[in-house]
């Protein structure tokens, strides 16, 4: 008697690709969270640079350094900036004047885990920490 052939995955077969998926999602998913990471960083520390030649051109005008509202008022920095605390690329980021205006300290704080807090002050160099 012929039995009639059939097609298909045997049960082993589909448990084994299932077992492969998983072993690449977990190698995949934490490179790919990590450059993620890495491109928000890269983008507020761009950010940053923008909001400090903006110090650097209110500071040549002025003497002193200033705020977000002001240096929008001024035309120095677009729009997008006139509310404090800048919220770009999960990050918040604060101007806080120090020494009546002759000083200030940019913080950038990450809204995610595992990204650094980026700091500017009148040296114009970011530090990660």
């Amino acid at each position: 008697m012929n039995l009639p052939y059939k097609s298909g995955f045997t049960l082993i077969e589909l448990m084994i690709v299932v077992a492969i998926i998983g072993i690449v999602s977990a190698i995949a998913v934490p490179t790919l969270l990590s450059s993620r990471t890495s491109a928000q960083v890269s983008a507020t520390k761009a950010i940053l640079r923008t909001v400090t030649a903006g110090e650097q051109t209110y500071f040549a005008r002025t003497g002193l350094f200033s705020d977000f509202s002001t240096l929008c008022a001024e035309g120095i920095l677009d729009s997008r900036f006139a509310s404090e605390p800048v919220l770009e690329n999960a990050y918040s980021i604060t101007i806080q004047l120090l020494d009546s205006g002759r000083s200030f300290l940019i913080t950038a704080t990450p809204t995610m885990p595992d990204a650094p807090i980026l700091t500017v002050d009148e040296t114009y160099e970011i530090i990660e920490s």
